[in-house]
C-alpha cells in the first residue's frame, strides 16, 4: 500500500523509471517494463485510470529495480491475472535478497519461498513441510482438539454422574449412546463432504504438480508453445482457485465438525 500511494496518477510507467533510473537508456526500461506486462501504448499511458492490479504490478516493477534487501509483500497477487501472477512469480524468483512474504497464493509460494513460518499457540516458529505438509498438520491439530474436547466432557460427565446418585447406570448408558447417535447424525454428511473435498484436493494437487512441472521448462515460454502455453497458464489458473475455494470449505467443514463434537 505504501508503494501504491507514492506513484504520480498524472504520470507514465515509463516516466516513473526515468524518475529512479535517469542514467538506463529509455528502451531498456521499456523493455523491463515490459517484463510486467506494461508494453506498447500502455508504458506511455497515465497512471490515474490503471485497475488496482495494474497500479500493483507497477509498484513491484519500481520496488524491484531498486533491489533491496529485504521485501515484505502481503498478498502480491490480488487483482492480478493468471499472465501477470506468472510474471510476477518469476521476477520475485530472479530477486536476489530476501522476502518476507503473506499470501494466499498457493503457486506462489510454492514457486517463491524457501521456508515457511507458522503462527500458532500464541508463538512464531519455522514449519518443517510444504503446503501439504501444512494441510496434514492442520488436520491432525483438529482432531488432537476434538479427542481432548471429547474425552474432557465424558469425564465431566461421569462425574456429574456419579454426584448424581438417583440416575442410575443404565439410563446414563442410554444417554450416553442417545448422544453419539445425535451427533453421528449431525456429523455424517460433513463427514461425507470433507471425504469428497479431500478427494478432490488430491486431484487438483496432482494435476498442478504437472503443470508447474511444465511450466519449468525452458521451453514453456517459447513463440512456438504459445497457444499451448496460455491454455496450460488458464488452467493453472482455473485450478488454484478451485484449490483455495476447496481448502476453505475443508476448513469450514473441520470447523462445523468440531463444534458439534464441543456441543
Amino acid at each position: 500500500q505504501q508503494q501504491l500511494d507514492m506513484l504520480d496518477p498524472q504520470a507514465t510507467p515509463l516516466l516513473h523509471m526515468i524518475r529512479i533510473a535517469p542514467n538506463e537508456r529509455e528502451q531498456s526500461l521499456r523493455d523491463y517494463l515490459g517484463g510486467f506486462g506494461f508494453i506498447a501504448d500502455q508504458a506511455l499511458s497515465k497512471v490515474e485510470p490503471f485497475s488496482g492490479g495494474e497500479k500493483a504490478r507497477l509498484a513491484l516493477a519500481l520496488l524491484v529495480w531498486k533491489k533491496p534487501n529485504l521485501l515484505l509483500l502481503d498478498e502480491p497477487s490480488n487483482h492480478l491475472d493468471v499472465d501477470m501472477r506468472e510474471a510476477l512469480a518469476r521476477a520475485l524468483t530472479q530477486f536476489e535478497g530476501s522476502i518476507l512474504l503473506v499470501s494466499h497464493d498457493r503457486h506462489l509460494l510454492r514457486s517463491t519461498t524457501d521456508e515457511f513460518m507458522i503462527v500458532a499457540d500464541g508463538s512464531i516458529s519455522e514449519f518443517d513441510g510444504d503446503l501439504d505438509d501444512y494441510q496434514q498438520w492442520l488436520t491432525d491439530k483438529k482432531a488432537t482438539e476434538r479427542q481432548e474436547s471429547t474425552l474432557a466432557k465424558q469425564q465431566d460427565r461421569l462425574a456429574t454422574t456419579d454426584e448424581s446418585t438417583h440416575i442410575d447406570r443404565r439410563a446414563r448408558r442410554r444417554q450416553e449412546a442417545e448422544e453419539r447417535q445425535r451427533l453421528g447424525i449431525l456429523k455424517k454428511p460433513l463427514i461425507k463432504e470433507l471425504k469428497q473435498i479431500e478427494s478432490k484436493l488430491e486431484k487438483a494437487s496432482e494435476r498442478l504438480e504437472v503443470l508447474q512441472k511444465a511450466m519449468s521448462d525452458e521451453n514453456f515460454y517459447s513463440d512456438e508453445n504459445r497457444d499451448n502455453r496460455i491454455a496450460q497458464l488458464s488452467e493453472h489458473g482455473q485450478l488454484e482457485a478451485q484449490k483455495n475455494q476447496l481448502e476453505e470449505r475443508w476448513l469450514e467443514l473441520t470447523e462445523e465438525i468440531e463444534k458439534i463434537d464441543k456441543s
